[in-house]
């Protein structure tokens, strides 16, 4: 019944606070995500106490929180001013959302460092009249990873959040949510496309580009479940890629590692999409692999501050 397990998902309406429980429509259910997993920690103090004998004592629940990961496809708006519905969840992992008439994108952000979701999971019986259960978590910030599995897919983004546990309940038959309505652009296949770091073409087969969140909880004593929710508190953001070996007098890479030189990074895929960092930094190179008969060798970058806040943006159609 994995296939049949679908997720809600909505920024709450009093950003930047932790004060909303929100309730989520079929409208928070079209974000075309896949690869749903989901657990609860609930912290458990046992208690062991000086019976003479080992047999314990019932325990007591504590702090509650849930994770819940999921993947979804990078996918063009319908028009280069219109962002994709899961735009909202980089939201939700510290990004800053900005449009214009041309386009629209996401900046990392730590002024973002506290813009949660509202996010269910839902479970549906089998049968034709079936009921759904529905793990309810909120006050939820996350992670999130894109990534790029192999030349010809399109680049999927690998979501992590943790939240508070706000509920665990039945949806009646009458009241089930099925999803409906999803961007109907086709994913971009990464052909065509343009990899360009320190102004020279990269060949590569595999990224991935981490926002770096570190995520800690927001302790609420006066809250039922001990927590309002999490925040992001730090981030580093960093790539990792496969490019093919390269010549020093093409590109000298030892040089640029070891003497701390910067240079941009600029990804086009598709029609309307660019992720780029202005400050890319070497952390590793000169470490070979093989891939399809060839050498090729696995680097390690971190995006570090411009200007401050900076670090990392992707970018739907143009700012101009």
């Amino acid at each position: 019944m994995e296939r049949k397990r679908t997720l809600g998902f909505g920024l709450e309406s009093d950003a930047h606070k932790f004060t909303n429980n929100e309730t989520l429509n079929s409208a928070n259910y079209i974000h075309g995500v896949y690869a749903i997993e989901y657990s609860k920690e609930i912290a458990m103090y046992m208690r062991a106490l000086a019976t003479g004998d080992w047999s314990k004592h019932l325990s007591m629940s504590g702090k509650m929180s849930g994770t819940v990961s999921f993947s979804v496809d990078f996918q063009e708006g319908a028009t280069v001013s219109s962002a994709p519905s899961y735009f909202a969840m980089l939201r939700a992992c510290a990004m800053s959302h900005n449009s214009n008439a041309t386009g629209t994108w996401l900046i990392t952000d730590s002024r973002e460092d506290r813009n949660p979701a509202t996010i269910e999971i839902v479970e549906r019986e089998e049968g034709p009249t079936p009921r759904q259960k529905v793990v309810k978590l909120y006050g939820c910030m996350g992670n999130a990873k894109l990534v790029l599995d192999s030349i010809g897919n399109p680049v999927k983004v690998d979501f992590e959040f943790k939240g508070a546990i706000g509920s665990v309940g039945t949806r009646a038959y009458a009241s089930i949510i099925t999803p409906s309505s999803f961007d109907t652009t086709i994913p971009a296949a990464v052909l065509s496309a343009t990899i360009n770091l320190f102004s020279t073409i990269m060949y590569l087969s595999k990224f991935t580009i981490d926002l770096g969140n570190v995520l800690e909880p927001f302790t609420d004593p006066t809250n039922t479940g001990g927590i309002d929710g999490f925040h992001v508190v730090d981030r580093n953001p960093s790539m990792e890629m496969d490019p093919d070996m390269r010549i020093p007098s093409d590109i000298d890479l030892h040089a640029n590692h070891t003497t701390e030189t910067t240079g941009a990074l600029s990804i086009s895929i598709g029609s309307k999409f660019t992720l780029s960092a202005p400050v890319a930094q070497l952390v590793q190179t000169d470490n070979p692999t093989t891939r399809e008969g060839h050498v090729a060798d696995q680097i390690r970058l971190e995006f570090k501050r411009s200007s401050g806040n900076d670090e990392f943006e992707i970018l739907h159609g143009s700012k101009t």
